[in-house]
């Protein structure tokens, strides 16, 4: 029975650090803690399904209430959580949010987003054509594509997005001049 209890506490000790640093083994070693996390011996499926509630109680929050501390927190766990199908859920939280928000902190969310991707890219079992599509949609969630970026991925698949910003863009300025020249009569 007291071993018991004893195991209850060292675990709940453990959980409690793991969420401290949001799952982060390098934070949590950063800070000095990552020799007492491993002395208690959590096991590997734990330790997923402990990533797994923290995005989903995270992902909940920032659905309620889409603000700059839940966004930061989810874009940590999504990077530790290693699974890129929370990558797809992530980002469908963003694209969904994204309009509520003002234009400086927009920019922000997008840049941690596009570093996410970039942690994504590293992995080999990650189809590059799929990770060009979020690329893109990226970018068009930012509103500019930079052309330095745009040579990196195979254009060819691509081409019907490009156009399609271009598109939107030629109809912006000529929507602008048509208002422009209105004002001038």
């Amino acid at each position: 029975m007291e071993g018991n209890k004893m195991n209850n506490l060292n675990k709940s000790r453990a959980k409690e650090i793991f969420e401290m640093f949001l799952g982060s083994f390098y934070h949590m070693d950063r800070e000095g803690l990552y020799d007492e996390f491993e002395s208690y011996k959590i096991d590997e499926t734990t330790i997923k399904n402990w990533r797994i509630d923290m995005w989903e109680r995270e992902a909940r929050v920032l659905r309620e209430s889409f603000d700059s501390v839940s966004f930061s927190r989810l874009c940590n766990i999504t990077m530790n959580i290693s699974n890129f199908d929370y990558f797809l859920k992530f980002f469908d939280i963003l694209e969904n949010n994204l309009c509520d928000v003002d234009l400086l902190y927009r920019e922000s969310m997008l840049l941690n987003s596009s570093n996410i991707l970039k942690y994504y890219s590293k992995n080999k079992n990650i189809d590059k054509d799929i990770l060009g599509y979020y690329k893109y949609r990226l970018y068009l969630l930012i509103g500019s594509i930079d052309l330095d970026e745009v040579k990196e991925i195979n254009k060819s698949k691509y081409t019907r997005i490009i156009k399609t910003k271009e598109n939107f863009i030629n109809g912006i300025k000529s929507a602008l001049i048509s208002i422009d020249s209105d004002i001038l009569l």
